[in-house]
C-alpha cells in the first residue's frame, strides 16, 4: 500500500567540490557519461562570453572541461569558440561532444550547427566537425557505441526560431519533430521515435540505459516509454510533470521538485510504493532550488552548493524496504 507522506532517506555527501575546484571558477553542473565519468564544463572568459552571446560580438572564447573519474581529476581547454554550449558529454576513442540547446534557421539554407565534435590531444579538446541536431534540446546522452540520444521540449518539437515558421517561405519542418532522436557522431540520424507509439510533445525526462535502452517520460500524456531494440512497453505512472526518471531492473523513480516517487516495475504496469523525500546532511530536501541533478540508468548524481552527492537506486529501495517494514 502507498505510503501518501513522504519517507526521508537520507543520504549524505560524496565529495566537496571546494577540494577540486576553484571557487571563484563557476563551473556547470556535472553530466554522467557512459564512461561512469562525471563531466563539467565552464567558460574561461566570461566577459568575452556575455558579449559573444548578449552583443553577437565578433570574437571567439575558451572552454575548460574538467573529468572526474573516481578519485582521478583532469583538466582539459577547449579555444575558440562561438556557440553558448550548455550539454556536454563523452564519446569513444577521447572525443567530446558539446551540444547549444538552440538552433535557429535563417532562411534560405542558413541555420546554426548546434553540435560540435572534438578530439582529445594531450590537455586540449580540438574541434572536428560540426552539424545540425535540432533546436529546443532539453537531453542530451551519448553511449560507448557512439551514439547520441537527444530529447526535445515543445519548442523544438513543434518549431520556433525559424523552423516550421510559415512566414518563412523555406523553412522546414523542426529537427525534433518526433520528440526523441538517435543520432551517429556524423550527424546521421539512426532512429526517430515513432508518433503513432508515443506522441511526444515535450520530452520531460530521458534516461540512457545503454546503446539500443532507453527510458522516456513525455507530455501530453504523462506516460513512461521503455524503448529497447526498437519495441515499445508504456506504463502509466498516474503522475505529472516529472522532471528526471532514474531505474534499474526492478525499481523506477520519478522526480518532481522535491518529491521522488518509488515505483516497482511489474509485467502489466508501474507498482506506487512511496513519496519520498532525499535529504542531506543539514536536513535540507535535495530536489529544491540550488541543486542540480543528472541521472544515467540507476545512478543519480546532485550538485547542492560545494558539495556532490552520488546514489544508487537500490540503495534508496533498501532504504525505504527499511522504513516501510519498520
Amino acid at each position: 500500500m502507498l505510503k501518501q507522506y513522504p519517507l526521508e532517506c537520507y543520504i549524505g555527501p560524496t565529495l566537496d567540490l571546494e577540494t577540486i575546484f576553484n571557487e571563484k571558477e563557476h563551473w556547470g553542473d556535472p553530466a554522467i557519461g557512459f564512461d561512469g565519468s562525471l563531466y563539467f564544463v565552464r567558460v574561461v572568459d566570461e566577459e568575452t562570453y556575455r558579449e559573444v552571446v548578449l552583443n553577437n560580438a565578433q570574437t571567439t572564447f575558451d572552454y575548460q572541461v574538467a573529468v572526474l573519474s573516481n578519485d582521478r581529476l583532469e583538466f582539459f581547454t577547449v579555444k575558440n569558440q562561438t556557440k553558448a554550449f550548455d550539454s556536454i558529454q563523452p564519446l569513444p576513442d577521447h572525443h567530446l561532444i558539446m551540444v547549444e540547446g538552440r538552433a535557429t534557421y535563417y532562411g534560405k539554407g542558413l541555420f546554426d550547427q548546434n553540435a560540435s565534435i572534438f578530439k582529445r590531444v594531450v590537455h586540449e579538446y580540438q574541434f572536428l566537425r560540426e552539424f545540425l541536431i535540432g533546436d529546443g534540446i532539453s537531453h542530451l546522452y551519448t553511449t560507448d557505441n557512439g551514439s547520441i540520444w537527444t530529447g526535445y521540449f515543445d519548442e523544438g518539437i513543434f518549431g520556433n526560431w525559424g523552423w516550421g515558421d510559415p512566414r518563412i517561405n523555406d523553412s522546414p519542418p523542426p529537427i525534433g519533430e518526433p520528440g526523441v532522436i538517435k543520432w551517429n557522431s556524423n550527424g546521421e540520424q539512426l532512429f526517430v521515435n515513432d508518433r503513432d507509439r508515443a506522441s511526444i510533445e515535450d520530452c520531460y525526462s530521458m534516461n540512457v540505459v545503454s546503446d539500443d535502452e532507453i527510458w522516456f517520460y513525455y507530455y501530453g500524456s504523462f506516460k513512461v516509454v521503455h524503448l529497447k531494440s526498437g519495441e515499445y512497453k508504456e506504463y502509466d505512472p498516474f503522475l505529472e510533470f516529472a522532471s528526471d526518471l532514474v531505474v534499474n531492473e526492478t525499481h523506477l523513480i520519478l522526480r518532481v521538485d522535491a518529491d521522488f516517487y518509488l515505483y516497482e516495475i511489474e509485467e502489466d504496469g508501474l507498482k506506487k510504493i512511496a513519496r519520498l523525500h532525499l535529504v542531506n546532511e543539514n536536513e535540507k530536501k535535495m530536489g529544491v532550488a540550488n541543486t542540480s541533478f543528472d541521472a544515467r540508468g540507476d545512478r543519480m548524481v546532485f550538485q547542492s552548493r560545494q558539495y556532490l552527492y552520488d546514489v544508487r537506486l537500490h540503495e534508496i529501495v533498501e532504504m525505504v524496504k527499511e522504513k516501510l517494514e519498520g
